[in-house]
């Protein structure tokens, strides 16, 4: 699921806020509604794994994704300037 986004808004920086957060009772298993933003201004709203982000995520908290020599690195909090 995650790969697809990637794909999708290119080889950049990604930022990203956390929507909302819940979990599924039959599986126990828990997402996140996400908003990613390109360098672009493109905007995209979906879900990602909860299980993917490197720290313990709340609703409001920011993170990016960068992509650099074919490493895809996700990371909590502001990019670094």
């Amino acid at each position: 699921m995650f790969k697809s986004f990637v794909i999708f808004l290119g080889p950049l920086l990604f930022l990203g806020s956390i929507d909302q957060i819940i979990t599924v009772d039959e599986t126990r298993e828990t997402w996140a509604s996400v908003e990613l933003s390109n360098s672009k201004g493109e905007t995209r709203l979906t879900w990602m794994d909860i299980g993917i982000f490197p720290c313990q995520v709340v609703e409001g908290d920011v993170f990016y994704i960068t992509i650099l020599d074919g490493v895809t690195e996700l990371r909590c909090g502001e990019p670094p300037e």
